[in-house]
């Protein structure tokens, strides 16, 4: 018999494996699309392995299930939705729209309701059902014509039919749900039979074979605890069947010729769109005709070159200007250009040391100049010092506007070498972010999407791994790879600033503000900052011996040695031999794969056992000394002895900068411990530090945004807003209210803008889940416009895709349309705190234009050296220090008019903490 195989995927156990399996070693997702990336990759390779006839995409929907009815504590457990996974499920439902599968789902029911209901109705002798899936709820449907297939990483994939079900859990397929029902499921927050393991179920299910089998003979279980056990959780191993059991008879509304898969049927064009716009280099290419790979290390030509890499039919005429009579000719042509692109190639990415080997630039499409600066690459008489000489005017002329992909990188390059970028100048980059802050805006990525232009990749020319230094590189291979990028450059401004023009809010953030940084940053950088080499090795060395002490204690509380960073180790001793869990009373602990996690949000639930508690001490110390105390001395320049960070404006998706080599936004100022790292960080010489930083932005904005009245008076009243919370909600005189309850008022004023629920608070406060949920009543009764607010933003985000900024800062938000439901919860918060977050973002750049300014005009030796969060720090002269503190506080005050007064609180010190 001609069997048909039907593939049904199990959409978000997909999403997340992928996620998952893309974490870098050090916990963090390697790239902002990686998920989509490798569910993607996943798939393919899939459909290429099996082969299948027919395929469907099975999800679940936002609204409760069946199961939340029956048991409202319902996968009450759950972490948060993995803030960088949720911005990219509606990509990872277009990808399969585009593929031709089509999505099933069904209101008040689960994506494994859906599976369960489709291998039902089309398991047969002719028809074999594959689902794609991890989940262990899904091994129940197992049998003869259904087997799970489950992705292993590395394109292999895991078959799970009868025997391997048996094999993995000692128990049958159909004895599956009973075998949950009795252990529990932490995962999903299912209770099952306290006291009862994987173990102990599966001895009953062997002995018995079914759930109703094993209460029917209670009388013959000879161990009195197991049989007190199980009558004592009776009705809550009953319950468990119930939210185990899966649906099989939902009416399912797709028909085979719907669900029929078919190779190359696909919307090529839009899902290479879709990939352009997302930086999925890859998979471009998968899509694209494959192209021979061009050898650096063959005797190659500009013709290779081309006939490897483009294919796309726009002109190019590049001209290499490396003789006399060539750069004569160039200056002719330039002389009354009032716009050019520029591109520098450089010796490395140092912005103190490296320097430029040539420079290209573009004035019309298809036209682009590259002028070396190494002498082997011009012909004598012309010399660097004769071309650096004619550039210093053109780039400094004011005349002229200069544009550039990373313009701050190429300023600090041609610094390097005595030239000044002067303004006018633009920023494709910085451009084509703020157009869509969710797409990658790397120059390759941002011109296969804004020009259908494929450029050569930089690896072409020095090889992905023993990379070939840029200066070694053929100059006429180097000369056209530069000017494709000059060129490449002055096209997208062409057809980024028309997108711009057509919306004011967006030209008004790229030209008067994100625009206008650009040169702070680069002096920011340059500035660096100094460290106390001394300082942070003293602090190394008190760590180790601290770090040695707590390892000590864990041994002895644990009763045996074992290695503290591994996962395994530690599983072991917690869960295992101490039964930390069992001995607190706490039920739904999260599981991996290896078995239950050890990372922090568990051992922040565990934290009331000693040997836990020094467990997150331990981990605490190690990572301020492996991150900061013995990373931050090696960071340290050679030829300045200053640490210069890098700032980044196209980081987040909010507009906040973000910082690297070292990332200084995670700085710890919240411990004893924490505190040593900023103290380490000093003014240079006789120098001190001038910290400001806004107090309570974010709610302060969220006072002015939701016009919450109480909230406005609190901020009007100069009062503490926690006290004057906690007063409300308490019903309390403020003079009346204790730490504890301003702590719990706190929590939910900074909570409240991120979407913070009950079982959040509960855990962030030790408030039980109803007190919790009694108190967030309180609280919005009391502020009954935030709650307005809150469903205003996401029906504003809704209807029109994207959420804003008071400045009208665009972040898009697709997601809230996705046929997805997981990630709905924490996309709502991103539309609910992403205008709040996006404002505080603005109001910061918009106050560091006016400090800059006003400190340049003012105060000679001032520099602004570090943006933080919600903070300058700016170094000076003792004798300036006042009035720096003044113009700081001025500035920063007044750089947005709002509802309600902004306050900066100003300090001063030798160190950054002092200042803080």
């Amino acid at each position: 018999m001609d069997k048909k195989r039907m593939f049904i995927i199990d959409a978000m156990a997909l999403a997340f494996r992928a996620y998952f399996a893309r974490l870098g070693s050090g916990g963090r997702a390697t790239s902002s699309m990686d998920a989509l990336d490798s569910s993607i990759k996943m798939t393919l390779g899939l459909l290429k392995k099996y082969e299948p006839d027919y395929i469907v995409l099975a999800s679940d929907c936002p609204e409760p299930t069946f199961r939340h009815r029956l048991y409202p504590e319902y996968k009450a457990n759950r972490g948060n939705f993995p803030e960088r996974l949720a911005p990219q499920i509606p990509y990872f439902f277009k990808f399969f729209d585009l593929f031709g599968v089509a999505t099933l789902k069904m209101p008040g029911y689960e994506a494994d309701d859906i599976i369960a209901s489709l291998a039902a109705r089309y398991a047969a002798d002719d028809m074999e059902i594959f689902i794609l899936s991890g989940d262990k709820d899904l091994t129940q449907l197992i049998g003869p014509h259904v087997s799970m297939v489950s992705p292993q990483g590395g394109g292999d994939y895991k078959i799970y039919d009868e025997a391997e079900v048996v094999k993995r859990y000692g128990c049958r397929p159909e004895q599956m749900g009973d075998f949950l029902a009795l252990k529990g499921d932490s995962s999903d927050n299912i209770p099952g039979v306290f006291g009862v393991g994987d173990k102990k179920a599966r001895e009953l299910l062997e002995e018995y074979g079914s759930l109703a089998a094993i209460y029917s003979h209670l009388d013959a279980i000879s161990s009195k605890r197991l049989r007190s056990l199980l009558i004592e959780h009776k009705d809550a191993a009953f319950l468990s069947r119930q939210l185990v059991e899966l649906k099989r008879d939902l009416p399912t509304e797709l028909d085979l010729a719907t669900m029929r898969y078919h190779e190359h049927t696909f919307f090529a064009d839009e899902m290479l769109a879709l990939f352009t716009k997302l930086g999925l280099d890859d998979l471009v290419g998968r899509i694209q005709k494959k192209k021979k790979p061009f050898k650096l290390e063959s005797p190659g030509t500009v013709e290779d070159l081309v006939a490897c890499y483009v294919s796309d039919p726009l002109p190019r005429n590049y001209h290499l200007v490396n003789t006399t009579q060539a750069f004569a000719e160039f200056l002719g042509a330039i002389k009354d250009k009032v716009l050019f692109a520029f591109d520098s190639e450089t010796t490395g990415l140092d912005i103190i040391s490296d320097q430029p080997i040539g420079i290209s630039f573009s004035w019309a499409k298809g036209e682009g100049y590259y002028i070396p600066l190494l002498t082997q690459h011009l012909e004598a008489p012309l010399d660097p010092s004769a071309i650096l000489a004619e550039l210093k005017g053109i780039f400094s002329d004011p005349k002229r506007t200069k544009l550039a992909h990373n313009l701050k990188f190429d300023m600090h390059m041609l610094e390097n070498i005595g030239i000044k970028v002067a303004p006018p100048f633009g920023d494709t980059m910085i451009a084509a972010f703020i157009i869509d802050p969710g797409a990658s805006v790397s120059l390759d990525s941002t011109s296969r999407r804004f020009l259908k232009v494929s450029k050569v990749p930089t690896e072409a020319l020095i090889g992905k791994k023993a990379q070939t230094p840029m200066k070694d590189v053929a100059v006429d291979l180097l000369s056209y790879y530069a000017c494709e990028d000059a060129d490449c450059c002055f096209r997208l401004e062409q057809v980024l600033s028309k997108s711009l023009r057509d919306n004011a809010n967006l030209n008004s953030l790229y030209h008067d503000l994100d625009l206008q940084l650009v040169p702070i940053l680069a002096q920011m950088e340059r500035a660096g900052i100094f460290v106390d080499v001394s300082e942070l090795e003293s602090l190394s060395t008190a760590l180790s011996e601290q770090i040695r002490a707590i390892e000590h204690e864990v041994h002895t509380l644990a009763g045996t040695e074992f290695k503290l960073s591994s996962p395994q180790q530690l599983r072991e001793i917690i869960f295992t031999k101490l039964k930390v869990h069992e001995e607190l009373g706490i039920k739904g602990i999260k599981k991996v794969k290896s078995g239950f996690s050890t990372d922090a949000s568990v051992l922040e639930r565990l934290s009331a056992h000693p040997l836990v508690a020094k467990l997150l001490e331990y981990r605490s110390l190690s990572k301020i000394k492996n991150t900061y105390a013995d990373s931050l001395p090696k960071m340290i320049h050679s030829v300045t002895g200053r640490i210069h960070t890098h700032f980044h404006q196209t980081g987040t998706a909010t507009g906040r900068l973000s910082s690297s080599q070292p990332n200084l936004q995670n700085i710890p100022i919240r411990t004893p411990v924490g505190r040593k790292i900023r103290h380490a960080f000093t003014g240079q010489d006789d120098k001190v530090l001038v910290s400001a930083d806004y107090s309570q932005i974010e709610l302060r904005l969220l006072a002015h945004m939701s016009g919450d009245h109480n909230l406005k008076q609190a901020f009007k009243s100069n009062a503490d807003v926690h006290v004057a919370t906690a007063a409300k909600v308490f019903n309390l005189h403020p003079s009346k209210v204790g730490k504890e309850q301003r702590a719990q008022a706190k929590a939910i004023n900074y909570g409240i803008a991120y979407g913070m629920g009950p079982r959040r608070f509960a855990d962030s406060t030790g408030l039980s889940l109803a007190e919790a949920r009694d108190f967030i009543a309180r609280y919005f009764n009391l502020f009954p416009k935030l709650r307005d607010y809150m469903e205003d933003s996401v029906a504003t985000a809704e209807a029109k895709g994207w959420t804003e900024t008071l400045l009208g800062r665009r972040r898009p938000l697709a997601v809230l349309n996705s046929t997805s439901g997981l990630g709905l919860g924490r996309t709502r918060n991103v539309a609910i705190n992403t205008p709040v977050q996006g404002t505080a973002a603005d109001l910061m750049k918009l106050a560091m234009l006016r400090v800059h300014k006003s400190l340049s005009e003012k105060v000679a030796s001032a520099k602004i050296l570090l943006q933080i969060h919600d903070e300058l720090l700016v170094e000076c002269d003792p004798n300036d220090a006042q009035a720096v503190r003044h113009i700081l506080k001025e500035e920063m005050e007044q750089a947005m008019e709002i509802s309600v007064p902004l306050v900066v609180d100003v300090g001063v010190g030798k160190t950054w903490l002092e200042a803080h």
